[in-house]
C-alpha cells in the first residue's frame, strides 16, 4: 500500500509542529494535543490493486468432433439394414423388454405367498401393542372428524343467522323508506291545498 500526497499531508504537518514544540523548553513536559491539527477522517474509496487473472490451461488442439447419428449407425451396422430388418430389430428389443418385466412381475407375486419366518414370540406381542395403537388413533381420529363436522354445522347455523338478521334489517330499512316517502308526498298534497286556499 502506498500513502499518497493527500494521505501523506496531515501526518507531515503533525511532524513538523511536534519538531517545533520540541525545540521550546517550556511545552516539552506538557501535552502538545492542543497543538496538534485535529483531522477528520474521510470515507474515500480507494482504488484496489487489480487480481492478476489465472489463465486457463487450454489444450493445443480442438477436442475431437462428436460423431453423427448415421457415423454410429455406420459403426453399428445399421444404416445398412433395410426397413423391415429395423423392425424385426426393434420388435426383437421390445419382447425381449416385456419378457423382463413378465419375470419381475412374477417374482413379486411369488414372495407374497412365501410364509414369512417364525421367530420368537417378542414379535407378536410387539405386533399386538402396535394393533392397540392403532385402534386408539382410529377413535381418535373419528373423534376429531365429529368434532370438525359439528363446527361446521355451528358456522352454517351462525351465518343463517346473520343473513335473516340482514335480511330483516334490508326489510326494515325498505319499509321506513317506503313510509318516509309517502310522509313526503303527503307534505307535498298539504303544502299545495294551503296554497290553494291562500289564493
Amino acid at each position: 500500500y502506498t500513502l499518497s500526497l493527500h494521505d501523506a499531508l496531515p501526518i507531515l504537518k503533525t511532524l513538523m509542529i511536534k519538531r517545533e514544540l520540541m525545540k521550546d523548553p517550556m511545552l516539552q513536559n506538557e501535552n502538545w494535543d492542543r497543538f496538534l491539527p485535529q483531522f477528520k477522517k474521510r470515507n474515500i474509496k480507494r482504488k484496489k490493486p487489480q487480481k492478476e487473472k489465472k489463465k486457463k490451461d487450454k489444450a493445443l488442439f480442438p477436442p475431437e468432433q462428436l460423431p453423427r447419428k448415421v457415423d454410429i449407425q455406420m459403426e453399428t451396422g445399421e444404416y445398412f439394414l433395410t426397413k423391415q430388418q429395423v423392425a424385426q430389430r426393434e420388435a426383437e428389443e421390445r419382447s425381449k423388454r416385456e419378457s423382463d418385466k413378465r419375470a419381475q412381475r412374477v417374482e413379486e407375486r411369488a414372495k407374497r405367498f412365501i410364509a414369512p419366518e417364525e421367530g420368537t414370540g417378542e414379535k407378536k406381542s410387539e405386533q399386538k401393542r402396535n394393533d392397540v395403537d392403532v385402534s386408539g388413533t382410529v377413535e381418535k381420529l373419528k373423534r376429531k372428524a365429529k368434532e370438525a363436522s359439528d363446527a361446521d354445522k355451528q358456522r352454517k347455523k351462525t351465518r343463517k343467522a346473520a343473513n335473516g338478521e340482514q335480511k330483516a334489517m334490508k326489510k326494515e330499512k325498505a319499509t321506513s323508506e317506503s313510509s318516509s316517502k309517502a310522509d313526503k308526498k303527503e307534505k307535498k298534497k298539504k303544502k299545495k291545498k294551503d296554497k290553494r286556499k291562500e289564493s
